[in-house]
């Protein structure tokens, strides 16, 4: 509707405007002239503001819209922001450290610290307690499985041990029951077991 007032309706009453007013070829006299140009002017405003009336907005659709906005900017502001919680970090609460020569921190403690922090924390938190420290324990062996897998301690969660294949003849060496020290790092935790993997024998 507004392509056909635009181009057709709109253009045709101008010209017929022109027509009346000027060209006369009617042969009007001068009130009949601008009478009749002032009608044509004024239907063609009749129809083109009713026309821009019913294509507009509604009222009510304009103050909905004018909402959404005045939504969406009191939403963006930082004080109606959602607020992430980022939970603390997990804090060592026991063993000692020492530094060595190579720069490599190491916890000192035993396998009942690892195997209690296992068990008062989530295995998420026990992995970001943990996970890539390297920690210094004395435990007793309960198997080797041979090519560097040595199970330690007979309690729940099992401390699994990962050598490289250079440790393989000393390890082979060892008896059920007997007491090792090792340094190692935590790798990996799940339910049931805690991995400390780079191990060296001590």
């Amino acid at each position: 509707m507004p392509v056909f007032l635009e181009r057709y309706l709109l253009p045709l009453a101008g010209t017929l405007t022109v027509l009346v007013v000027f060209t006369n070829p009617m042969n009007f006299d001068w009130t009949q002239r601008i009478t009749g140009g002032l009608a044509l002017l004024f239907a063609a405003y009749f129809v083109a503001h009713t026309a821009h009336r019913l294509n507009g907005p509604s009222p009510l659709n304009a103050e909905i819209s004018a909402a959404h906005v005045l939504q969406d900017k009191n939403a963006s502001t930082p004080a109606e922001q959602t607020l992430r919680v980022i939970p603390p970090a997990p804090v060592l609460s026991f063993g000692t450290q020492m530094v060595l020569a190579d720069g490599r921190v190491i916890i000192v403690c035993s396998p009942e610290n690892l195997q209690t922090a296992h068990k008062d924390n989530t295995v998420d938190r026990f992995k970001r307690l943990l996970g890539g420290r390297w920690v210094k324990i004395s435990g007793t062996v309960r198997q080797n499985y041979g090519d560097g897998l040595v199970f330690l301690t007979q309690d729940s969660p099992i401390i699994v041990l990962h050598f490289a294949k250079g440790w393989i003849g000393q390890l082979a060496e060892l008896r059920l029951g007997s007491i090792v020290t090792i340094r190692g790092k935590v790798t990996d935790a799940d339910s049931l077991s805690i991995n400390l993997a780079e191990c060296e024998l001590l």
